[in-house]
């Protein structure tokens, strides 16, 4: 079996229309997209439709929460913040009831997809002890694979916490991994190009992949709705 994983579209269609086109051009039997469809970028409604459209399953992220969850907004930063409140007001309703109707995680057979960590759905797994402890935790699920975002930052942590960027990766199946397919529409491994992951379930290959896509656009979306222009800037950094 093949699977797409995919993660943080934030309403970047370029992006997510570049990923979709390539990975037209060959077989897979799923997608799943690991939450943040909307925030930061300029067409979150777009997006929406794309996920509904292609049939992605999808989880909530924390910008989905703070769409929902007007409180949760104090935990943001003042760009993300500005970023949600635009998109609250430029998404349809039948928009924003798909939205509320996404699960906060996603469980299929040995695999486990999640937003920020297994442990917390908005928790960052940027260092070795917190990956070692969210490690712990699929253990104790008997869950060998959990795909992660939130970080927009492509690779796997091992079980000792290390953590690892190739463009394939084997893994032993009897082991515990941690796998980041990194950002569509806002990567932050100062690599501007999209990222999403292919992963054959049988063979336990990985294979990430990065895609060229039009950035000068969305960052002229940016500006022409009027959100903060270093949403649009820092596209071209890849931060």
């Amino acid at each position: 079996m093949k699977i797409i994983v995919l993660s943080d579209i934030h309403s970047n269609l370029e992006a997510l229309k570049s990923i979709l086109n390539d990975i037209s051009k060959i077989s897979f039997d799923l997608i799943i997209s690991l939450g943040d469809i909307i925030g930061y970028g300029p067409d979150p409604e777009k997006c929406i439709k794309i996920i509904q459209k292609e049939g992605i399953i999808s989880i909530k992220g924390n910008h989905e929460r703070m769409l929902l969850k007007a409180e949760d907004r104090v935990f943001a930063n003042d760009i993300a913040r500005k970023a949600i409140e635009w998109t609250e007001e430029n998404i349809s309703t039948n928009s924003k009831i798909f939205i509320e109707s996404l699960p906060d995680r996603y469980n299929y057979g040995e695999f486990l997809f999640v937003h920020g960590s297994p442990l917390d759905h908005d928790e960052y797994i940027l260092r070795r002890n917190t990956a070692i402890k969210s490690i712990q935790k699929i253990r104790e699920e008997g869950i060998n694979f959990c795909f992660f975002g939130h970080t927009h930052i492509p690779g796997i942590f091992y079980e000792d916490g290390g953590f690892y960027y190739n463009d394939n990766i084997y893994l032993d199946k009897d082991k515990y991994y941690l796998i980041n397919p990194g950002s569509v529409g806002q990567p932050r491994d100062r690599n501007p190009k999209t990222s999403y992951l292919i992963f054959e379930t049988e063979e336990k290959i990985l294979t990430f992949k990065r895609i060229e896509y039009n950035i000068s656009r969305t960052a002229e979306k940016i500006e022409e709705a009027g959100l903060p222009i270093e949403l649009g800037v820092r596209l071209y950094y890849g931060v």
